[in-house]
C-alpha cells in the first residue's frame, strides 16, 4: 500500500516548511518543528534523499495520523 492511500484530508501548501530537529531516514522517523509544534516525520515515497540531517528545511507534503510526510528542499 502506498503511503498516500492513508493520508488524512489535511492539505498542505507548497510554502509549508518544517525544520528538522532529529534526523529522518528511510528506516527511522525523525522530528520536525512545524508551526511552533514538534511532529514526528517520515520521508515521502517520492523523496530523493535517504537521510535528512537536523537543521535542514523540508517541504511538508502530507500527514498520516500524527506523522508528517516530508521531502527535502
Amino acid at each position: 500500500m502506498n503511503s498516500f492511500e492513508s493520508l488524512s484530508s489535511v492539505f498542505f501548501l507548497p510554502t509549508d516548511r518544517g525544520l528538522v530537529v532529529k534526523a529522518i531516514s528511510r528506516d527511522i522517523n525523525g522530528r520536525v518543528k512545524y508551526q511552533a509544534s514538534y511532529w514526528a516525520a517520515q520521508l515521502s515515497d517520492d523523496a530523493t534523499k535517504t537521510v535528512i540531517e537536523p537543521g535542514a528545511t523540508v517541504q511538508i507534503i502530507g500527514r498520516i495520523g500524527n506523522t508528517l510526510l516530508v521531502e527535502p528542499i
